[in-house]
């Protein structure tokens, strides 16, 4: 049978004007993309991925405006997916809004001009956000700008602001790429594109592009990539994935949080924030966490919301079970589970753009049993208990195209039948590692040889969080690249506070988003140095 997912000539809603159908095409939103699909309508921005990375040119290259636009058109015809739509069917409000009818959408140019139109749209000189300053200044001046609630976001799900400094020897690129089709993985694949598009172009002419054949190389959805593809049979209702999703949706709401300092305040920034550690931390870390029977992201996972537990005011811990969970918690297919394996993703020719996530339900329960004690041998009892979490359901990512629709249903019929916004007075930090990213993004570009360019620093954030009702506060994405292990924290400017209020804040007391990083940061690095697993003392 027939998946439903596939791509299908046409303009899916026939009573929309579309005066060029033969050059149309589109798809069903596979399930496990509808609830960001959904995002994308009704709060546009949130929770996109912003990906930057510096470029250091060879003494022979020459990087300008129109080369980024040339590298940007010719990533369109490799990769189609990037000039998407998302559509839903008409509607005069949301009471006729219909999400489970919604499509990407794909028209094919027919000139040059429908294309350098295009091109206006999406590629944009980040130094109008910033006419003076580093390059690094101007990133994050650009990733501010970008990020900020009020910016008008296009209906396009892939930007990019290119960056250089007027007689400054590097460069740099920020891409602004929606979540709808981007995880993190995604987002540093395409990254890596991006960059070798521009590599090419900077050493071949523009050449004749037949605007129009390109749908051939449309992805198909996740479900239609994997090696265990997707089947028609219902999901029973005892799958254990159905089961960890529904016994997570019946829990209380997760209660080891951080305070907000400003919970009534308005949204305005995203704030970001990246801890870089020493070159020799990565590999330590993970010695480390092998030692004791785990890895770098259980590791991560049981240190912050430890860290998270021992900066609560006694008076505010609840006199019942201490816990978090993150459901579903993310978990990329590419390096297992897609048609050819992983020997096939190993060639950037063979990179598809498009989500490629499963998920687990993981977490730390009866946290209170840590509430007298802050010990080392702490952190790592509760990383082997999230580490056999993820063990447990591994297996279960190679059929997640079945599952996952499932598992989606449960959680949207939550909420929209169930569903009690929390207090923002305190809000969840979600944990969501990205693993070692170099297989994923290329430090050269250009023959071995003789490199045209070379780059450093990326850099990850997402858009938001806002205080959004399902109580997130703060994304934490743990990643290592070149051998350099980073944190990047994402937060709502406006409620986490500025440095000047979250300094004032610390004089009274209260705890701030600054201290609680400071705290993580220092937990890691004693456990980076915790090698030795203490052994159990012999019974007498």
């Amino acid at each position: 049978m027939s998946s439903p997912w596939l791509w299908k000539p046409g303009h899916p809603f026939i009573d929309l004007e579309q005066p060029h159908t033969s050059r149309v095409w589109h798809r069903a939103i596979w399930p496990g993309e509808l609830t960001l699909a959904i995002g994308k309508i009704v709060n546009p921005g949130l929770m996109d991925i912003l990906i930057s990375c510096i470029i250091n040119p060879s003494m022979s290259s020459r990087i300008t405006a129109e080369a980024e636009r040339r590298a940007t058109r010719r990533l369109r015809w490799q990769h189609p997916a990037i000039a998407l739509n998302v559509t839903f069917p008409p509607m005069t409000g949301l009471e006729d809004f219909k999400p489970f009818e919604g499509t990407f959408t794909y028209e094919a140019p027919i000139t040059e001009e429908d294309v350098n139109n295009w091109l206006g749209e999406v590629v944009h000189d980040g130094m109008e956000y910033a006419a003076r300053g580093s390059v690094r200044e101007v990133i994050e001046t650009v990733r501010e700008r970008v990020g900020a609630v009020d910016k008008t976001r296009s209906k396009w799900l892939l930007e990019v602001y290119y960056i250089h400094p007027e007689n400054a020897v590097e460069h740099a690129v920020v891409l602004h790429v929606s979540h709808v089709l981007f995880d993190g993985i995604g987002a540093f694949q395409v990254l890596t594109l991006w960059l070798h598009q521009l590599a090419y172009v900077l050493s071949h002419e523009d050449e004749v592009l037949h605007w129009g054949e390109e749908h051939d190389r449309l992805p198909p959805a996740m479900p239609d990539r994997m090696a265990i593809p997707w089947t028609p049979e219902p999901v029973p209702a005892d799958h254990i994935m159905v089961q960890k999703i529904v016994s997570a949706l019946k829990r209380p709401p997760p209660n080891v949080k951080l305070p907000v300092l400003n919970p009534d305040a308005q949204p305005s920034l995203s704030g970001h924030l990246t801890k870089t550690f020493p070159p020799e931390f990565a590999e330590k870390i993970r010695l480390a966490a092998r030692a004791h029977g785990c890895s770098i992201l259980s590791t991560v996972f049981a240190a912050n919301y430890l860290t998270l537990l021992h900066l609560l005011p006694r008076k505010q811990i609840p006199d019942e079970e201490l816990f978090v969970h993150i459901y579903p918690a993310g978990a990329d297919l590419r390096s297992r589970y897609l048609l050819g394996g992983p020997e096939r993703q190993k060639d950037v020719q063979n990179w598809e753009i498009g989500l490629t996530l499963g998920g687990n339900v993981i977490g730390a329960y009866h946290l209170e049993r840590f509430l007298d004690s802050n010990k080392l041998k702490d952190v790592w009892t509760v990383a082997r208990e999230v580490q056999a979490q993820m063990l447990e359901q591994q297996p279960y990512q190679a059929t997640a195209a079945q599952w996952v629709p499932a598992i989606i249903a449960a959680m949207i019929h939550k909420h929209a039948t169930d569903f009690e916004p929390e207090s923002p007075d305190h809000r969840s930090v979600n944990v969501s590692s990205l693993g070692l990213v170099d297989q994923h993004l290329s430090k050269t570009y250009g023959p071995s040889s003789s490199p045209v360019f070379t780059i450093s620093e990326p850099l990850m954030s997402s858009i938001g969080p806002t205080l959004t009702p399902d109580g997130v506060g703060v994304l934490l994405a743990p990643y290592t690249w070149d051998g350099i292990f980073r944190l990047s924290f994402n937060y709502a400017t406006a409620y986490m506070g500025t440095e000047k209020e979250q300094t004032e804040a610390e004089k009274e007391g209260k705890v701030t988003l600054r201290r609680y990083v400071e705290e993580l940061v220092r937990l890691l690095e004693r456990l980076a140095e915790d090698r030795v697993p203490e052994m159990p003392k012999p019974k007498l």
